[in-house]
């Protein structure tokens, strides 16, 4: 996972995650509700890294911000106050451009350079030269 509870609650009101986490009102923010949250975000952010070779040598701190704020949303499920949406959107639009190389990910100002490598087993396709074509066909 990108982050923990601890991040959840040094980044959040621990006030809001214990009205999205305690559904039987113990009083206690639910730790299996919210690891649950940032399991679910991870994977979706995981989903976006296809050009990096994974799991990452470290959790950048942009992945752990987003992290965040997506496993926020999901405790949400459905209901989210604008801000709370607005900021799942940032986190997903971040996320787009980082799978299309338009932003990178970085650890201590450093790029993070672990694109996936080539598969190694890949299937190149050859043959004898094309016989039909539209210029051949023609007057058939």
């Amino acid at each position: 996972m990108y982050a923990t509870v601890a991040d959840m609650i040094t980044r959040f009101d621990a006030e809001e995650l214990l009205e999205l986490s305690d559904p039987d009102g113990a009083g206690t923010i639910g730790q299996a509700i919210v690891e649950a949250a940032l399991s679910d975000a991870s994977y979706e952010i995981d989903s976006y890294l296809g050009r990096y070779k994974l799991p990452l040598p470290e959790t950048p701190q942009v992945l752990r911000r987003y992290c965040c704020e997506i496993a926020r949303y999901f405790l949400y499920k459905g209901s989210a106050p604008e801000r709370v949406q607005t900021a799942y959107d940032d986190a997903k639009d971040w996320l787009t451009k980082l799978s299309t190389g338009k932003v990178t990910l970085q650890i201590n100002g450093t790029d993070v350079v672990t694109e996936a490598p080539a598969a190694e087993n890949t299937i190149l396709f050859d043959g004898p030269e094309r016989v039909f074509s539209r210029q051949s066909m023609r007057g058939f």
